[in-house]
């Protein structure tokens, strides 16, 4: 009977200490009004229901070698195009939104690292005055590439956690997703 007794106590406490960190884990999902927020990201299945989901975004064709493609989107203003997958041995995180009225991008990618190297490419698309920034980290393996197009009214940011220095294949993939052609090179040859 002591030991039954025991038992209950104990998960009685136990129950008391834990409700703290339960109650805590749905106060993330709260706005300041205690109203519960809805998560912006919705998967979809695939390509067609993404390029339904988030019309006017041109969603360039990912290489024929990609693999683990993971399709969603980001409500929010503006709507993002979302597409995560293997390419070579890094994964990549490719956003898309369409471009604002005034043609002046907006911070799409979310990241907050820091990055010590940037480099800027001009002239990506004949005719064009579209700039693509690649922003990287000399002390890890991380980089992004964040650029437009103004003729598809679109713009782009690509990141990986691992596709960065040395030998930056994050700059060769963003110059695929860009379309063969564009008058730049691959390492701003």
């Amino acid at each position: 009977m002591i030991k039954r007794l025991t038992v209950w106590l104990l998960l009685l406490v136990l129950a008391l200490v834990m409700a703290p960190c339960a109650l805590a884990q749905e106060d993330e999902h709260l706005d300041e009004d205690g109203v519960l927020i809805e998560n912006p990201v919705h998967d979809v299945a695939t390509l067609e229901e993404l390029t339904a989901a988030a019309p006017g975004v041109a969603i360039p064709a990912l290489p024929e070698d990609a693999g683990t493609i993971v399709y969603s989107y980001i409500h929010g203003e503006p709507l993002v195009a979302q597409i995560q997958f293997h390419w070579g041995e890094h994964l990549y995180t490719l956003r898309a939104a369409k471009l604002p009225e005034d043609m002046k991008a907006r911070d799409i990618d979310g990241l907050y690292l820091p990055f010590d190297v940037t480099e800027e490419f001009t002239n990506l698309y004949e005719g064009d005055e579209d700039l693509l920034v690649v922003k990287s980290s000399t002390e890890e393996a991380y980089a992004v590439c964040d650029w437009t197009h103004a003729a598809a009214s679109t713009q782009y940011s690509l990141f990986s956690e691992t596709g960065g220095e040395p030998e930056m294949p994050i700059i060769e993939l963003a110059a695929l997703l860009m379309g063969a052609n564009t008058g730049w090179t691959v390492g701003n040859e």
